[in-house]
């Protein structure tokens, strides 16, 4: 048995290469291997000659450029849509429908009570439900713009692009709302008074 193991091993020696006792074999790639090999030298060299000598395809900035103008065009038109939905939503109609109150009394919760309250009461953030305030006087749209960009220098984050346009009319009708409920544990006012 050994001599046939010899004689194998004789077959596949490699003339000349023998280091430290360690004889090199001549043991062939499997064809798998190889093929595989083969394909992915054939494969990068048909890609270089189409997207580098032959003007093939996009470069990656370009479809960069393609994918953020098609974003933009999306980001674009989801707005005019919203924006055309919060036109036909007054103060009067949110603040006369029980649901969308109730609407933007959740959002409320998930969006601005960490800073003003659960109530409004006033917490890192002014107090919403007394008549003083520090940046307008209290109207519908003023609320919506505080929303949406907030006061970066008091530490209010602009929500414009963080609260879809459907719910900011509902969360600014809900603050005015809460105008005149003082509840317990409110914060001291500040700002201007208004009537």
């Amino acid at each position: 048995m050994s001599d046939k193991k010899d004689e194998i091993l004789n077959e596949k020696l490699v003339e000349g290469h023998e280091y430290d006792g360690i004889k090199e074999l001549d043991n062939p790639l499997p064809n798998w291997w190889l093929w595989t090999f083969f394909f992915t030298m054939i494969f990068a060299f048909l890609y270089f000659i189409h997207y580098e000598l032959g003007g093939g395809g996009l470069s990656s900035d370009e479809a960069l450029e393609l994918k953020m103008a098609r974003i933009k065009h999306q980001r674009a038109t989801q707005a005019k849509t919203a924006a055309a939905a919060v036109k036909d939503l007054s103060l009067e109609t949110i603040l006369n429908s029980p649901e969308m109150l109730q609407e933007g009394q959740k959002n409320f919760a998930q969006f601005c009570a960490s800073c003003h309250g659960d109530k409004g009461q006033g917490l890192i953030g002014p107090n919403l439900t007394d008549k003083f305030w520090i940046h307008s006087k209290g109207e519908f749209e003023s609320i919506m713009t505080a929303i949406n960009k907030g006061f970066p220098t008091k530490g209010m984050p602009g929500w414009e692009t963080l609260i879809p346009n459907d719910k900011k009319p509902l969360i600014a009708a809900y603050v005015k709302s809460l105008q005149g409920t003082n509840p317990a544990g409110a914060k001291a006012p500040q700002g201007e008074k208004v009537e």
